[in-house]
């Protein structure tokens, strides 16, 4: 129960600790990184989510003006590490260069990880 309630709390401590160290494309790929994981949705294409995030709602997450996260996801598609499957699914097909981008991926894997709950 303790490795629990431990759990539990550093994954609420998280978008803190990203809010306030992480610059805003750190924030966005690791955002991309950690939606999936918390959903439990993977892909065999790459790290896939499906919901109807608006970006304003995103951006308030991640404590980012909404035309920041745009810019940041144009230039995530761009570079081709992220593209709009459809409406509602978002789908980071370079998962490896969008985990380089977070300097937090270990921790968010490691909380995710169903060893852990």
């Amino acid at each position: 129960m303790r490795r629990q309630l431990a759990t539990q709390q550093a994954r609420a401590n998280l978008p803190i600790a990203t809010i306030e160290n992480l610059t805003g494309d750190e924030r966005v790929a690791s955002f991309l990184i950690e939606l999936p994981l918390r959903l439990g949705n993977s892909s065999p294409e790459g790290l896939s989510f499906r919901g109807p995030f608006c970006h304003i709602v995103i951006a308030d997450y991640l404590a980012l003006n909404a035309d920041t996260l745009s810019r940041i996801m144009s230039r995530l598609k761009v570079r081709d590490i992220v593209m709009q499957k459809a409406r509602e699914h978002t789908l980071a097909s370079d998962e490896k260069v969008l985990c380089d981008l977070s300097p937090i991926t270990n921790a968010i894997v490691a909380l995710h990880s169903p060893a852990l709950s």
